[in-house]
């Protein structure tokens, strides 16, 4: 009998701890990184006092089990692609557009009470916008502008409509690209022939433009090259001349010292540069001032022989 009571004891307890395990377990919940999560109490969002929705930040939160209801939304960029629709240009072509869609939240709770937090009614609401928009802006325009000339345009303009549309549902459009876009068969050539004289247009400008501004690096390549040469010819100049009035000096006043010495080392340099060996030639010595001293014998003057 002891023994039967304390087996239901244990019990009791084990049954009390596993009740208590799991409300535990059902009052708490995680918020991943890149989701926030909101929490409705009888069908309403829980506020703070002062009004203000609570927005739960990742990480580990409570609530009140059975009667809380946690509803995550995830903040990261989301994409949906729509596939190619027929749209007709002003002259009646057709095109075929595929494209897709950037789009985040930006406010929670109006996108949860907006599209209760679901994103194919969120990439429904957009792609109806764009939709309408694709295909006004098309039917203004004629196929060559489509496909050349105003494809920026027209997708500037998709992604302002559809930000402003998403706005209402608490959802911002971070891009809108157009994927690809289909023509008629028949327009194929004339389309391809009109991009290869564009590109071909582009290559020439660039061209041009390249060997304008290499002419005008080689001018002034040349130009720097006149001017450092210039310089250095000058600088080249100024030592030279600087070398030359130093040595001038020396030689001075080196033959102011040894005038006699001198003069025999200039003559004996006029006759290396006059009499040239393998030549002849028939001088009247008498005649010639510095020849003399070769007839006389000698190249010291006849005072300094005495």
């Amino acid at each position: 009998m002891k023994n039967q009571d304390t087996n239901s004891l244990f019990q009791s307890f084990l049954l009390i701890f596993l009740v208590g395990f799991l409300i535990l377990l059902s009052s708490v919940f995680y918020v991943y990184e890149g989701n926030r999560a909101l929490v409705q109490r009888f069908g309403k969002i829980l506020t703070r006092p002062n009004g203000d929705f609570i927005i739960y930040e990742p990480g580990l939160h409570f609530k009140v089990p059975v009667i809380d209801s946690v509803q995550p939304l995830d903040i990261r960029i989301q994409t949906f692609s729509v596939p190619s629709d027929r749209i007709f240009t002003v002259e009646q072509k057709s095109v075929k557009i595929d494209y897709y869609v950037k789009w985040k939240i930006k406010d929670l709770v109006k996108y949860y009470l907006a599209t209760n937090a679901s994103s194919s009614r969120t990439a429904s609401v957009l792609k109806g916008k764009i939709n309408d928009v694709l295909r006004a802006e098309v039917g203004k325009r004629e196929l060559s502008d489509v496909i050349t000339g105003e494809r920026g345009s027209i997708i500037s303009i998709l992604k302002d409509q559809a930000d402003t549309s998403a706005d209402n549902i608490g959802v911002e459009v971070v891009d809108v690209r157009i994927v690809k876009l289909d023509y008629p068969p028949e327009v194929s050539q004339s389309v391809y022939e009109r991009m290869r004289a564009s590109r071909q247009r582009m290559a020439t400008m660039y061209r041009s433009e390249g060997d304008a501004a290499s002419e005008a690096i080689r001018a002034k390549g040349d130009a720097e090259v006149v001017k450092i040469l210039a310089e250095a010819k000058r600088s080249a100049a100024v030592i030279k001349a600087e070398g030359d009035a130093e040595a001038a000096d020396i030689f001075t006043s080196a033959y102011s010292k040894q005038p006699d010495f001198f003069r025999i080392l200039r003559t004996l340099d006029v006759y290396k540069k006059t009499i040239k060996e393998g030549e002849s030639m028939i001088i009247d010595l008498s005649q010639i001032d510095i020849f003399k001293p070769l007839q006389s014998g000698s190249l010291l003057p006849s005072s300094e022989k005495e």
